[in-house]
């Protein structure tokens, strides 16, 4: 009898989770609209230290990334946010404003909200994330695939896999 009662248990648990970790999960993302200019905002979830916002009729229309890590030890005025990629390439934004605030359980959470470019967006959708740096905190990202994928799912009403990188 115990067993009859654990299968379905089990294959419920195995199908959400293989929902939660399949990357290409597009229906995963909130659609927000405002209810005073009716401009939309699309969300990633915040799986683990990444996620990505696009704004569309706004006076930010764009696409976003926002990098949040939780650190045990308080530091303020930094400034740096880097991503690693798979084939070893960087981006790097030197000036970029790192904000802090109390987290939880006794730590800061540090995070950056920055615009992405066409370039860094080509880069986003064609290599994984590997590591984050905020300021001087690093952190290895777990799963890298679902950022990957998520971001495919935020800007495919644009050909960036079929267009060259554009100069800056």
């Amino acid at each position: 009898m115990k067993r009859l009662l654990l299968i379905p248990i089990v294959l419920l648990f195995l199908s959400c989770s293989a929902s939660f970790l399949d990357p290409n999960s597009c229906d995963r993302i909130k659609k927000k609209v405002s209810k005073f200019d009716n401009s939309i905002i699309y969300s990633t979830p915040i799986l683990d230290v990444i996620s990505f916002s696009k704004y569309v009729n706004s006076n930010l229309d764009g696409t976003y990334l926002s990098v949040q890590l939780s650190e045990s030890y308080l530091t303020t005025g930094g400034k740096g946010l880097t991503l690693l990629l798979e084939n070893g390439e960087k981006i790097t934004w030197d000036d970029e404003d790192i904000d802090v605030d109390v987290g939880y359980s006794s730590r800061w959470t540090y995070s950056a909200f920055t615009r992405l470019n066409f370039n860094q967006i080509k880069l986003l959708r064609t290599y994984k994330v590997t590591d984050v740096k905020l300021y001087i905190f690093e952190k290895k990202i777990r799963n890298p695939e679902r950022y990957k994928s998520f971001l495919k799912c935020l800007t495919d009403d644009l050909p960036y896999d079929d267009l060259p990188y554009l100069p800056y």
